[in-house]
């Protein structure tokens, strides 16, 4: 392909936007060779702030994110936006995948070496609470049976590419998969307690928590309870600060910590009880907590009695021999610069899935990506240096592989409606490339004091 097409589509690719015009000169004139110029290009998108924006919408549609919860009652996920910023935050720094999984599914379990990275693993697992969901279900049962299930398909299809929810009601019909695996697999999330990021009215009764923006207006409500302070020294204070002044009874408690996100802790342990046909009020043995007998996948780690197996399950997935979790990631983004992944159903490698177009190649980027150390950069790095990336997209219409199943020609890609809006927008200078995120672990001053 022309250094004009190679620019732009790797500007597309990388950022979602088209190359200035400065870039496209650059390149065009760079005089080395095609090759060692591309590379430079390549690298410079990737440290650009809009690859993990532009990467990121790639991956919040494949764990169905959302800013509400959709169905009938169609309530709105305050605090999803944390979420999206973290899956933002992760591609540009580069996390790697393995650790990248692990935070979605335990990052509230996982060690860390400061408050700061406990509370960044935390919002990783707002992945689990983001679910479409039922706010009408009288059935508390049922309500909760359908939200592990939930849980379930989104990470068995997201990270390992399997369809282990539709063994909910009975054994897979097309996989090996029974009731069982998906009950024991279930006793893990069923042991886990997902929070919407806000306290409930019992949590503050107990615990003093308390959103933001009450927290704003705490001095004045300090002020009508107990009268207004008579003396205040000089300075900046923080919240800490606060005493009642008029009567030593009434005491105001606060959180510490104002800033909530979704996500999931544990909760009670206990395996989840078999549902006959899926019903809730048709019950049989629990079966234990993980232990799953797939035969094509190794076993996982006995969950510990005390532990929802949130944290086995993560290690487990993460683990370099997994056939399943390295090739479903390359996948991915092989589709995401292809066109197509090798495996055309990316969500699906089972039976019922299609087989990979190249199986040898699958497997080099598989193990050359966990070599890497789970490097997402580099894998895209490698791959749109290739020579088959670099291909122009136009040929022989009557080329005995008319579907390109070989690769010979790059595959023309339909550019999607993000970047065709911004495309737009930047054309006539409208674009706002402002940082959007409104959620940070940083002091702010309100009125009265520190938050």
């Amino acid at each position: 392909a022309s250094r004009l097409t190679l620019i732009r589509r790797a500007s597309f690719d990388l950022r979602g936007l088209p190359p200035t015009q400065e870039e496209v000169e650059r390149f065009v004139k760079d005089a080395a060779a095609d090759d060692v110029a591309f590379a430079k290009v390549v690298d410079a998108f990737l440290q650009c702030e809009r690859f993990g924006e532009r990467w990121a919408r790639h991956w919040l549609d494949v764990v169905r994110y959302a800013d509400s919860v959709g169905r009938v009652w169609n309530a709105p996920f305050l605090y999803a936006a944390r979420y999206r910023d973290w899956v933002i935050d992760s591609l540009n720094a580069d996390k790697p995948y393995s650790r990248f999984v692990a935070e979605q599914i335990a990052g509230d379990l996982l060690p860390a070496k400061t408050v700061l990275q406990r509370r960044d693993q935390i919002v990783g697992t707002g992945m689990l609470a983001l679910g479409s969901m039922n706010l009408q279900e009288g059935n508390y049962e049922q309500h909760l049976l359908d939200q592990v299930d939930d849980q379930i398909d989104v990470t068995s299809r997201a990270f390992m590419g399997l369809t282990l929810s539709c063994a909910r009601c009975h054994d897979h019909k097309t996989e090996p998969v029974s009731q069982q695996d998906y009950y024991a697999l279930a006793g893990i999330f069923y042991s886990s307690r997902t929070l919407s990021g806000t306290p409930n009215r019992n949590d503050e009764a107990r615990g003093g928590y308390v959103s933001a923006e009450a927290l704003v207006d705490l001095p004045t409500a300090l002020d009508e309870a107990v009268g207004p302070p008579t003396k205040l020294p000089a300075g900046v204070h923080s919240m800490d600060d606060i005493r009642t002044m008029g009567n030593p009874k009434e005491t105001v408690r606060y959180d510490h910590d104002p800033h909530f996100c979704m996500g999931v802790i544990e909760g009670e342990i206990k395996d989840c009880e078999l549902a006959v046909g899926g019903d809730p009020s048709d019950r049989k043995a629990a079966p234990e907590r993980g232990k799953i007998g797939m035969p094509s996948l190794p076993p996982l780690p006995k969950v510990p009695a005390k532990s929802s197996g949130r944290l086995e399950l993560a290690q487990w997935m993460t683990q370099p021999t997994h056939p399943l979790t390295s090739r479903v990631a390359v996948n991915r983004l092989w589709q995401h610069l292809f066109g197509e992944g090798i495996v055309r159903t990316v969500d699906d490698f089972g039976i019922t899935g299609s087989d990979p177009t190249h199986p040898e190649l699958l497997d080099h980027l598989a193990i050359r990506f966990v070599e890497g150390g789970w490097s997402v950069k580099k894998m895209i790095r490698a791959m749109m240096l290739s020579r088959t990336y670099r291909l122009a997209s136009t040929g022989n219409p009557e080329h005995p592989d008319a579907g390109n199943k070989l690769r010979w020609r790059m595959n023309a890609k339909r550019l999607e409606l993000e970047p065709l809006r911004d495309t737009l927008l930047e054309l006539a200078g409208k674009l706002t490339l402002t940082d959007l995120k409104v959620f940070r672990w940083r002091a702010r001053v309100a009125r009265g004091g520190m938050v």
